[in-house]
């Protein structure tokens, strides 16, 4: 990927800025900045945006343009924001000008991998042209290779993938995701992965606190309010999930699920029940109901 077009709007003091661009860099970045959490994740990406903008600059003034991977490793559990910073990293590339459009198109094996010889190759390539001038996230992306059957065409998808990264990284950038050590295994086996993947950003999980701050901003963008009652019962939700499943206790899509089975046991509650009822308003009945169920339902018991 050759660095060209516009200049970085953080230099614009040295090179003259583009406004347009200047509006959207500052968009995609304050789009990162108030995510909750995920510090170490935000350094990676600020530094790809500077190496990247320092790297126009050189260009600027008459120095050999470089040429660019931009193809990356997002290990993390589940809901630790991989598939949302994936989108702000596509749209940051866009706003300096390294992709055209910074589309994301989010894929996992299924979309790639076909019943039969020849099917394979139709899918990824459909794919990767789908994805073309934007970003394409592949999910849990060893199970591409995770198949014992000797029929199995996974590695065809890979061989495909690796020559896309190759010839199209112009304009395409593809970012791989799944848990950190299948990937760290699916990336060494692959020789040729492992080559063309120079960026790998570790998404730690959510603190209780963090999930707390996460369920805020959801009641806050869905409209509702919780009693203090029940947010203690929402704590204990999160606390004792973190507890009962450290590697894999669902993060911001625990608090997602939790919200929303929330609101449908507050339609339930609110639709059976007489007297007069606040629609906006989420209460310890509710929150109890949630807890109660079966998804919910863990084996260590701890009072938060």
């Amino acid at each position: 990927m050759i660095l060209c077009m516009e200049q970085s709007p953080e230099l614009n003091k040295v090179l003259p800025g583009n406004k347009q661009e200047e509006h959207t860099i500052s968009q995609a970045l304050h789009e990162l900045e108030t995510l909750i959490g995920l510090q170490s994740v935000k350094q990676s990406i600020y530094d790809l945006h500077h190496w990247i903008s320092f790297t126009k600059m050189r260009q600027e003034q008459g120095f050999k343009a470089e040429k660019l991977s931009l193809h990356m490793v997002f290990t993390g559990n589940p809901g630790s924001g991989k598939t949302t910073v994936a989108r702000i990293v596509a749209n940051i590339l866009k706003a300096l000008g390294i992709l055209t459009s910074g589309h994301l198109v989010e894929v996992m094996r299924g979309d790639l991998v076909g019943e039969y010889i020849g099917h394979t190759a139709v899918k990824t390539l459909g794919k990767l042209a789908e994805a073309k001038n934007g970003v394409l996230f592949i999910d849990e992306a060893y199970a591409l290779t995770r198949a014992k059957n000797s029929n199995d065409f996974g590695m065809e998808a890979v061989d495909t993938i690796v020559k896309a990264m190759e010839d199209d990284r112009d304009t395409l950038v593809i970012i791989l995701a799944g848990y950190p050590k299948e990937m760290e295994s699916f990336i060494k086996s692959n020789p040729g992965l492992a080559s063309r993947f120079k960026y790998t950003i570790k998404f730690p999980d959510y603190t209780l606190e963090e999930q707390l701050e996460i369920l805020e901003l959801m009641l806050k963008q869905k409209q509702y309010r919780m009693t203090a009652s029940a947010k203690k019962i929402a704590k204990r939700i999160i606390s004792r999930n973190m507890i009962d499943s450290p590697s894999n206790h669902g993060n911001g899509r625990l608090v997602r699920n939790m919200l929303e089975d929330a609101i449908l046991k507050k339609a339930t509650y609110t639709l059976t029940t007489e007297g007069e009822h606040e629609l906006d308003l989420l209460t310890e009945e509710v929150l109890y109901a949630v807890e109660s169920s079966d998804r919910y339902r863990v084996r260590n018991q701890v009072d938060v």
